[in-house]
């Protein structure tokens, strides 16, 4: 979606909540603007933005009066009716039938938006062209690990963002840079499987099933993660799923927060004269060994005495 406006600070109103609205809700976000999203079935990387505050979440279309002060109408939806991508369901189970997705906006819907917003004098935004959908290739399907690194979409990688171009299918999550899934190219199916602290989180097996079965069906799916997948991103367990069902796993290594953050904030991790390396230790330990210690380092020998 290429618009030649400045959104900073204006009201926007978008119809269509679903996976395949993620890349144009986050463009528009990072774009400064102030967003209404309209989708009574919203994905779960969407309600998270709304319950967050990121987003004003509403499940029915803004009246007149409301709608008289937006600047721009965008219609997110894929088609311009239906939400063609997935999202994880409850539970955590990937929703796979595009024409019935959780999150659909129906054409009809659409349609009346626009006319309100044609009678109102507001411009109005499209989803971008739809292509059909690729069909699957036998003996084509690969997985590519695509780190996408600390959230700015500036700062994926070439190779990650043409990943994401060529991609029939992208997995996302929301700490991914959501924004670069507005670069898709028509008919890519996108799947939602966010994991929402203490609310709906897709189980890490079903993610890996998802990507198996995608890509034995002959389809080229990007997993998009935010940071880099081999940095406490699971992209080892994703690996080596995809390994034992006999999947071609390509990587693209993105820039972890690990590092990019300091960096961002002006800290060089490593400095010739005061530092000479540096650990990344995560606060977690696997499943099934909680309240037991972490086979870790011990760390406590290891701190100076004062940070004990």
């Amino acid at each position: 979606m290429q618009l030649d406006l400045e959104l900073a600070g204006l009201p926007v109103v978008v119809l269509g909540g679903g996976a395949a609205a993620l890349g144009r809700i986050a463009a528009l976000r990072a774009a400064g603007a102030r967003l209404t999203v309209v989708e009574e079935q919203p994905s779960d990387a969407v309600r998270d933005l709304a319950d967050r505050g990121l987003v004003d979440l509403r499940s029915q279309e803004p009246d007149d009066a409301r709608l008289r002060e937006a600047a721009l109408v965008v219609i997110a939806a894929a088609d311009g009716g239906t939400d063609g991508g997935t999202r994880s369901g409850a539970g955590g189970a990937a929703d796979t039938d595009t024409d019935t997705a959780a999150g659909a906006a129906p054409a009809d819907r659409a349609d009346r938006l626009r006319r309100r917003a044609a009678a109102l004098g507001i411009p109005v935004a499209s989803a971008a062209p739809v292509g059909p959908v690729p069909a699957p290739v036998p003996g084509r399907g690969r997985v590519v690990l695509v780190g996408g690194g600390p959230g700015d979409p500036g700062l994926i990688t070439v190779a990650g963002l043409e990943a994401v171009r060529r991609a029939d299918v992208v997995v996302a999550d929301r700490l991914a840079p959501l924004a670069v899934l507005d670069e898709v190219r028509p008919g890519t199916e996108i799947v939602d499987v966010a994991k929402i602290p203490g609310g709906n989180a897709t189980p890490q097996e079903a993610i890996n099933a998802l990507l198996v079965r995608h890509a034995l069906a002959g389809r080229v799916v990007v997993r998009l993660k935010g940071g880099d997948n081999f940095v406490f991103g699971r992209g080892g367990e994703e690996w080596q799923a995809c390994a034992a069902a006999g999947v071609p796993v390509d990587v693209v290594p993105g820039l972890s927060s690990a590092v990019a953050g300091p960096a961002l904030a002006g800290i060089p991790i490593t400095h010739r004269t005061l530092n000479q390396g540096f650990t990344v230790v995560s606060a977690h330990v696997p499943p099934g060994i909680r309240g037991r210690r972490s086979t870790g380092p011990r760390w406590r020998a290891r701190a100076p005495r004062w940070w004990c």
